[in-house]
């Protein structure tokens, strides 16, 4: 013989509810914890200087220095690789274009007594 057993949802307190939601920290004590490996495990080699050289700048820490934004570069960037890809490019638009325009021709027009063209079923709707 089964037992089913339910929780009275007004006597669940706040406590209850919030129960899965405890911390449980894996850091150890602080009298048990090591401390942590150095990032830089590579040990300096003798023959390296100790400091940067002279004129070595620290303040930007890798960051490079402001430069104003040029506004010319489509200009000077390469779009297609060759005329065989700008033909592609152009003609697949093209298509997507005359598709668009052709189904909002279709759903101003007949798309009002039959509205099953143009419609295609993308992924999860097989």
């Amino acid at each position: 013989m089964s037992v089913t057993t339910t929780d009275n949802a007004r006597l669940i307190t706040v406590r209850q509810a919030l129960g899965d939601y405890e911390l449980h920290h894996s850091q150890p004590p602080d009298a048990q914890a090591a401390p942590a490996p150095s990032p830089d495990a590579h040990p300096i080699p003798p023959d390296a200087p100790a400091s940067n050289p002279p004129g070595w700048t620290d303040q930007w820490r890798r960051v490079p220095a402001y430069r104003p934004t040029n506004n010319q570069l489509d200009d000077q960037r390469e779009v297609y690789q060759n005329e065989v890809e700008h033909t592609f490019v152009r003609v697949m638009f093209g298509g997507v274009n005359m598709m668009s325009s052709a189904s909002h021709l279709w759903r101003t027009t007949g798309g009002r007594i039959n509205s099953t063209y143009f419609k295609f079923k993308v992924g999860g709707e097989w």
